[in-house]
């Protein structure tokens, strides 16, 4: 990467260039994931439609009928200095029981940062955000000074929800279906 001196009002700023990247969708983001989760012995996961119920289906190989249901939500980084993303969570999304957990995905340069909540945490993050005029929340999360912080509405440490791909193993442990 290039680094660019930039002076605006006798302040310094380097910035970098942005590196030649493929775009990254939703799709491939997903696919990064679901190859992260089948990593972990015994777990398949498949892609779903969302108005089936879920994003992803993750469920195990050695036991039947043991499956978590997960929305997945993607984005772009915003700048070039820092990961940054802004997620949409809709207020209907957490109302559906069936989905167990909810996974943010967001790529800078070559690297995923991927924060993952059960249905109960989540629930218990948004209870102090604002939803927007259509009853949805937002999700900023960024990436500096060795920090993961989201902060919409509030500034909240989220580094503790990062990675947490052995955790849906432990969950899928405690599915009764």
């Amino acid at each position: 990467m290039e680094a660019i001196q930039v002076v605006i009002d006798d302040i310094s700023f380097e910035s970098y260039k942005k590196a030649p990247d493929e775009k990254v969708t939703r799709g491939k983001s997903m696919n990064y994931v679901m190859d992260k989760i089948k990593e972990i012995d015994g777990l398949e996961a498949v892609k779903c439609k969302r108005k089936l119920g879920a994003d992803i289906l993750i469920f195990s190989k050695k036991e039947e009928n043991k499956i978590i249901k997960a929305n997945f939500y993607h984005s772009k980084t915003y700048n070039n200095f820092y990961p940054s993303s802004w997620h949409v969570l809709e207020a209907k999304d957490l109302e559906n029981e069936d989905i167990n957990i909810y996974i943010f995905n967001l790529k800078y340069y070559d690297t995923f940062y991927t924060y993952i909540f059960t249905r109960e945490e989540l629930i218990e993050y948004v209870k102090e955000k604002k939803k927007d005029h259509s009853g949805n929340y937002h999700m900023n999360f960024e990436i500096k000074n060795g920090e993961e912080l989201e902060n919409r509405d509030y500034i909240k440490n989220v580094k503790k929800y990062r990675d947490r791909y052995k955790s849906i193993q432990e969950l899928l442990q405690h599915i009764k279906n």
